[in-house]
């Protein structure tokens, strides 16, 4: 009986031990200096979920796209919270002017989560940093972070609809570091700011497939070569099958193309059958002549065929020279 109460008291023990290791707040309590050390600061309401996916702007040649995931910081010296990180695209005319979202995916550490473009978790009502919400309405608000430029933007995100489409309408007010007359002038931010009506994207699906080489001469085979389309190369506002439509296109039109750019061409010898070598490395003596086969494609050239079949003569000859006699 005694044995059955101690396991029992230290069944409750371990259960408070592991509910104050795991204490979880909302992360609207998060108050600055007096947060709780080792809380988990979870987004309870799952108010940064609507905000997470692709969105996509354009305007005639000008495209902007971000895209915003929601992921676990843990800072190993005091708490975890859920925040919401994002990278983004923009194009002019064709011309990629900046594109970060390259570090989209990057498993940063606590202390290199703020490379993220985007990094925040403080959701408001429409009374609080919004001039166009409703009182009741949330929005997103945090800084937008760019590398090139020495200062941020103000950073205001909030969900919309446009002719019936998800959207988010986008504020992004940059605000640079001072500068004193006698400077040299700032670099330009990466993208301008301003307001941005962006519709939900979807990016296509990984795409991979072997082509093989086809403009070889008659005869003649193409090397192997992959191509691949990139997730989220293509973005479509429409669906997820008009983003992967687009992956397929762009695989069918370039992939033969980069196959014959890319690849080489194999020649392989021709057959020898019983083809007569002489010795000729007899030093002031006459060689003997020996008969020599090789089956085709024993050799190959990525150059010509006479090269491949110049190998193939190459042997026979080498031949001649370990098997024949000096006489």
């Amino acid at each position: 009986m005694k044995t059955k109460y101690i396991i029992v008291i230290l069944f409750f023990l371990n259960l408070f031990r592991t509910n104050a290791q795991t204490m979880i707040k909302d992360i609207s309590e998060l108050i600055g200096i007096d947060n709780i050390q080792g809380a988990y600061y979870k987004d309870t309401q799952n108010k940064l979920d609507p905000y997470v996916g692709t969105y996509v702007y354009t305007n005639g040649a000008t495209s902007l796209k971000f895209v915003f995931k929601k992921v676990l910081y843990k800072n190993q010296t005091y708490y975890t919270e859920d925040v919401l990180v994002g990278e983004y695209q923009y194009i002019v005319n064709g011309v990629e002017i900046a594109n970060t979202l390259n570090r989209f995916n990057l498993n940063y550490t606590a202390e290199e989560i703020f490379k993220h473009s985007v990094k925040g978790n403080d959701i408001y009502d429409g009374q609080t940093y919004c001039n166009d919400c409703a009182p009741n309405e949330e929005h997103f608000y945090t800084y937008l972070y760019d590398s090139n430029a020495q200062g941020g933007a103000v950073f205001d995100i909030k969900k919309t609809t446009q002719n019936g489409k998800e959207a988010i309408r986008v504020i992004i007010g940059w605000s640079l570091r001072q500068q004193k007359d006698t400077d040299p002038p700032l670099p330009n931010p990466s993208l301008p700011g301003g307001v941005y009506l962006m519709l939900r994207g979807y990016d296509n699906q990984y795409l991979y497939k072997d082509f093989i080489k086809n403009d070889c001469p008659p005869g003649v085979q193409g090397s192997r070569e992959s191509y691949e389309v990139l997730a989220g190369k293509h973005t479509s506002t429409l669906s997820q099958a008009d983003a992967d439509q687009k992956a397929l296109d762009d695989m069918n039109a370039y992939g033969q193309a980069n196959a014959n750019a890319k690849g080489w061409c194999v020649f392989k010898n021709k057959a020898l059958v019983n083809v007569p070598f002489t010795r000729n490395n007899c030093l002031g003596k006459i060689g003997s002549t020996v008969l020599y086969s090789l089956q085709a494609g024993w050799y190959t050239s990525t150059k010509t065929q006479e090269e491949a079949d110049g190998f193939a003569m190459k042997a026979g000859q080498d031949y001649a020279n370990g098997r024949g006699t000096c006489n």
